[in-house]
């Protein structure tokens, strides 16, 4: 019986992590989907459809979380962080890394065999770097490391969301930029982290089909002249890729929250896009694809209230999603945009109409999303 609690508890995240972290993406679904129909409002009904302006605030206002560094705590850590490359604890720490390797390489197998030998070493494994929550902290040094990494991540994957919002609607762009748990996954094989199934090849196959569907019914409209969707669709694609690449690294690099301070690191990430990130704001004015304008009094409520909440929040929240739940889980959750945003639509939009090529390709996009839930 001892070994089948045990089984339990290693086989996946508890279920209070787990619960807690899906309530975290419901939020965040729904920030995320009253942020795009902002965002959509300011292109639009704003006159300012500037994406990489609006981008780079939002982005930028993420340095607001180095308020924290006031606390004692954080200075202290900043200052043993960039004195000492690594704790004494180094050794121990590439140890429990390469466990946590073995770990989800057992985990899969045993899975697959049902075999109770897997099961036994994976409760050693896990004993052995106490399931992740073990690991030392991470430095200073190393977190500014990684947020540099997030920061580059995180600001093309939101730019080509924000740029697609100017060429397509929303719920074409939520569609299609849901598919980052496609790329999660992905990415995450090419890691080492995932392994193929038949269920994992099923629902890529779904996947692909709805977004080819969605694609198909945005290019009749770009047909009649309203809105260049294909570019749209092909950027909301990208903005997933994006997402999925984000995902994966921050949760390698990180691997357990208690290692980091989320707002310290999302502090860092917001300092780094507003350093560093200004310069791609020039070329793009200097070369015509967006001349640079200041936004009018209204338009700048506007855009502070989506970074604080649809970005600022929104984005911390998820984080810790992640790291409550897998990567592959808090991308899948975000398919709750896709009825969400079309209800959304129907609901406000006076012109809102769905093809049943449209609709059909939100369900076949929903549905590989749950292909791959059940095999998780």
């Amino acid at each position: 019986m001892e070994e089948a609690g045990e089984e339990v508890e290693v086989s996946g995240v508890p279920w209070l992590r787990r619960g807690l972290g899906c309530l975290l993406l419901g939020v965040v679904v729904s920030l995320w989907v009253g942020s795009s129909y902002l965002m959509q409002h300011i292109y639009d009904g704003g006159g300012f459809s500037k994406p990489f302006f609006v981008t780079y605030l939002a982005s930028s206002l993420f340095s607001v979380y180095m308020v924290g560094f006031v606390r004692p705590s954080w200075r202290a850590m900043a200052r043993s962080g960039w004195r000492e490359r690594r704790a004494p604890g180094a050794d121990a720490n590439t140890d429990a890394v390469a466990l946590l390797v073995q770990r989800d390489r057992r985990r899969a197998e045993a899975r697959r065999s049902g075999g109770s030998a897997a099961v036994v070493e994976e409760v050693t494994v896990s004993r052995a770097m106490g399931d992740g929550a073990e690991l030392p902290p991470l430095t200073m040094r190393e977190l500014v490391q990684i947020a540099g990494v997030v920061a580059a991540l995180w600001f093309a994957a939101n730019y080509a969301f924000n740029a697609a919002l100017t060429l397509t609607t929303v719920s074409s762009n939520t569609i299609i930029s849901s598919t980052s748990g496609l790329f999660t996954f992905g990415l995450g094989w090419l890691a080492g982290v995932e392994r193929p199934t038949v269920a994992k090849g099923v629902a890529v196959v779904l996947v692909v089909g709805g977004v080819t569907c969605v694609a198909l019914a945005d290019s009749g409209e770009s047909d009649s002249g309203q809105r260049d969707s294909l570019w749209g669709d092909a950027l909301s694609l990208g903005s997933a890729a994006g997402y999925g690449a984000y995902v994966v690294y921050l949760k390698r690099a990180v691997r357990h929250e208690s290692r980091v301070s989320m707002p310290m690191l999302f502090g860092l990430v917001g300092v780094f896009v507003l350093l560093l990130a200004w310069p791609l704001g020039v070329l793009l004015s200097v070369t015509g694809l967006e001349m640079f304008a200041w936004p009018s009094p209204p338009v700048w409520g506007f855009l502070l209230l989506n970074g604080l909440l649809g970005t600022v929040l929104s984005d911390l929240l998820w984080l810790y999603a992640v790291m409550l739940t897998t990567p592959l889980v808090a991308t899948i959750g975000l398919s709750l945009t896709i009825p969400l945003a079309m209800v959304t639509q129907a609901l406000f939009t006076s012109d809102a109409h769905f093809t049943f090529v449209y609709i059909l390709g939100a369900c076949l996009v929903v549905a590989g999303f749950f292909a791959v839930s059940v095999e998780t």
